[in-house]
């Protein structure tokens, strides 16, 4: 496997964060900048970013994540003693495309979070939130909506893979470290038609 492959490989959804280190303005811009290079249908690139430093509008960006919405685990993630130092929400501008943005969106935030995680900088891709409120606070226009948010900083858990044995849902171990199981890739690839291996 080579260096991309090692980035993918390892790339982990972190949600508890340490403060020690502050997430460098520069290298959130190159994150958009890359970003802003992910395929688009039509080329109408509809994705723009709002790049949050500000520790008093990062609190209150925490304050409009919704822990625990899909995942009662995700609860356990709902101190602000541990969210992350830094965002980038992602945007839509309405008036380019209003619909099936959502394959742009994913594409962007893998660019991110990818880079970020090659600097040691760790994610992690927020759906669970409170838009009206962070349209609001970002203060997005009404041609614009936010699609979604990516949570920047050094990481205070692990995140690890493991066999799926019992559904995907993931865990928390005794550490409050996370358990993520994952299909076996055999099990999900078929050669030239489904079914054969």
């Amino acid at each position: 496997m080579n260096a991309v492959g090692e980035i993918i490989a390892s790339r982990r959804t972190i949600r508890k964060f340490n403060h020690a280190k502050d997430v460098p303005l520069d290298e959130m811009k190159e994150m958009a900048h890359l970003a802003s290079l992910c395929p688009s249908r039509m080329n109408d690139q509809p994705l723009e970013y709002v790049l949050i430093k500000d520790p008093e509008l990062c609190e209150q960006v925490f304050a409009n994540i919704l822990w625990g919405t899909r995942n009662k685990v995700n609860t356990a993630f709902a101190d602000p003693v541990f969210a992350p130092n830094s965002y980038i929400a992602m945007l839509v501008n309405r008036t380019i495309r209003d619909v099936g943005y959502e394959y742009d969106a994913g594409a962007a935030a893998q660019n991110i979070m990818l880079y970020a995680h090659s600097l040691d900088i760790e994610s992690v891709f927020l759906h669970c939130i409170n838009r009206v409120a962070l349209s609001q606070l970002l203060s997005v226009p009404e041609t614009h909506k936010v699609d979604s948010l990516i949570g920047l900083g050094y990481p205070a858990h692990t995140s690890t893979v493991v066999p799926v044995t019992n559904g995907t849902v993931y865990s928390l171990d005794a550490g409050q470290n996370i358990l993520l199981p994952k299909r076996d890739p055999d099990s999900i690839t078929h050669h030239n038609r489904y079914g054969a291996k």
